[in-house]
């Protein structure tokens, strides 16, 4: 019984920092493409001008 349990929350442990690190790889990836936008309306605005 308490062999099932351990197990239980090892997986439900290592699933969190999966979801942990997915999460930090998402908003770097996020703010990757915050960049790429925000550069691209700003060399458009610079063009216009």
């Amino acid at each position: 019984m308490s062999d099932k349990e351990g197990k239980k929350t090892e997986e439900a442990t290592t699933e969190k920092g999966f979801w942990a690190s997915l999460r930090i790889e998402g908003y770097i990836e996020l703010i990757l493409w915050v960049i790429i936008i925000v550069s691209g309306i700003y060399s458009l605005i610079q063009y216009f001008n």
